[in-house]
């Protein structure tokens, strides 16, 4: 063991370091803190480690949540944290991945995320952490692997039942959002046999906000296994201020398991009406405000639209065409089958706006089902049409187009992204009662089984829901051409005194 200088940028002093060398038969050792980083994690993160925070780096100044999860990482074998959003949590289990990899060589983690995309975007953020370490090198830098030369190395990989499955011995496994995959106990029963060689100082930490499958998720019946307190009641007392925000204890098992809620944030704590200012700035509904923000946990884990929301908007009526009023109208086409032809005419003239007019039939060729539309869109006249564009919808509306000249017609291709995006809207709609509709109208029972993770239907159709929700989607366009001469890019639609063709 040879005594070095120690670097005098680190306020920490570190008595000494070892380095490479070789013993008398040509054989290497291995080496100890070979980057004299700090051996204190909060240390380490001040004096060695920046984040970014807006549009610049700053130092990493730990809250004092974060340094009881570091705490509680060194001292049990499993951590299981029960979290708000936008807690830093994942920077600081990364942060002391990192630090542990820098300290001994031999060390080696896994970081599985949702996706491939959300690991890679966790391993860009730590390769972005270190500064103020002298002459840090990487063996691997990748969007899949970091191995620093002289010390450690980290995986980063999906949630998936084989992702460590080809890993050698590996000490520390993170499952961040573990909430989320509905097959978690599969992911955890394939991962565990890869930290069997570590023995007691294997680590294993699942960090989550709650998913939309709430209590049926297995992360969650392993929260609330084995305790000797009440993890609903304690979580009620949090939010409610009568518990420390950030509050952990021992299971029977002798895991640590930590709720920590948004209160526990120097920031947020400070901020008036925080959870309103947050729900209005992001849109939320009241389901998920409460779920991603306020540790709420859905009892069914089912469907993404409350019935008590559905049952107050069920008050509208079927409506004839009034000349007086402004309509638009949405189609959800089908090529024959068991799907639904599904159009809809929603009267936007006063609020809330109304379904009150609709076309819908299955089994029936696509020709068809234009005839009947049009016929429907003759009587309202709708002020704009918009088709989901998947599928062929292109083709339908064009040949709607041909046959219509004068309507004014807006596509909207659907992805996985803008399908949660324009459900998430129509679901916000309802809580507010922006729109209404008959008691009668069939999307009533697709509200009830639509999924919140899939946004699919559980069982059953969604014709109503994604035709009702790609009109939202073009709500504001439709509000914009009532009444009046329309022209520049809106296009123009010729006004007379009767709406009627």
């Amino acid at each position: 063991m040879l005594e070095v200088k120690l670097n005098p940028k680190f306020k920490t002093k570190i008595k000494q370091r070892t380095v490479d060398v070789l013993t008398q038969d040509g054989r290497a050792q291995s080496f100890e803190n070979f980057y004299q980083v700090p051996a204190s994690y909060s240390d380490f993160l001040q004096e060695c480690c920046r984040i970014r925070s807006g549009n610049k780096f700053i130092p990493f100044a730990p809250f004092e949540y974060q340094k009881v999860v570091s705490d509680l990482i060194d001292k049990y074998r499993g951590i299981m944290i029960f979290k708000t959003r936008q807690l830093g949590l994942t920077e600081c289990i990364s942060a002391k991945f990192l630090h542990k990899a820098l300290l001994n060589p031999a060390y080696a983690a896994a970081v599985l995320s949702l996706g491939q995309k959300e690991s890679s975007n966790i391993a860009v953020r730590i390769q972005s952490m270190p500064a103020n370490i002298k002459e840090l090198k990487f063996l691997t830098k990748s969007k899949t692997e970091i191995h620093f030369q002289n010390a450690g190395k980290i995986w980063f990989r999906p949630a998936t039942d084989n992702a460590t499955r080809s890993l050698e011995s590996v000490s520390d496994i993170f499952y961040d959002e573990a909430a989320f995959p509905p097959n978690f106990a599969e992911i955890y029963a394939s991962s565990t046999p890869s930290q069997e060689a570590v023995g007691e100082n294997a680590r294993t930490i699942m960090a989550t906000t709650m998913s939309q499958l709430g209590k049926l998720s297995t992360f969650w019946q392993m929260f609330d296994s084995a305790n000797p307190v009440d993890a609903e009641e304690l979580i009620e007392k949090i939010k409610a201020g009568r518990e420390e925000p950030c509050y952990w204890w021992v299971d029977n098992n002798g895991w640590a398991k930590v709720i920590i809620h948004w209160k526990a944030h120097p920031i947020y704590s400070n901020v008036p009406d925080f959870l309103q200012k947050t729900k209005d700035k992001h849109k939320l509904t009241d389901d998920a405000l409460n779920r991603e923000y306020n540790l709420g946990i859905p009892d069914s884990g089912g469907a993404l639209f409350s019935s008590e929301d559905v049952f107050k908007c069920a008050v509208g009526s079927w409506a004839l065409p009034n000349k007086d009023k402004h309509y638009m109208a949405a189609l959800d086409p089908n090529f024959g089958g068991t799907d639904y032809w599904e159009y809809l005419i929603i009267d936007i003239t006063d609020y809330p706006y109304q379904v009150v007019a609709e076309y819908r039939e299955n089994d029936r060729q696509s020709l068809f089902c234009i005839e009947k539309t049009l016929q429907l869109s003759d009587a309202y006249n709708p002020v704009l049409t918009v088709v989901e564009h998947n599928s062929g919808g292109a083709i339908i509306a064009a040949e709607i187009t041909k046959q219509r000249p004068s309507l004014a017609v807006e596509t909207v291709a659907t992805t996985n992204t803008s399908k949660v995006v324009n459900t998430d809207r129509l679901a916000l709609a309802l809580e507010k009662r922006e729109v209404i509709f008959p008691a009668n109208w069939a999307g009533i029972h697709e509200f009830k089984s639509f999924s919140l993770q899939t946004r699919s239907a559980m069982h059953g159709h969604d014709d109503c829901i994604m035709c009702l929700s790609i009109a939202f989607a073009r709500l504001e366009l439709a509000l914009r051409r009532r009444g009046g001469a329309l022209t520049g890019d809106l296009g123009t639609v010729a006004r007379t005194k009767s709406r009627f063709r």
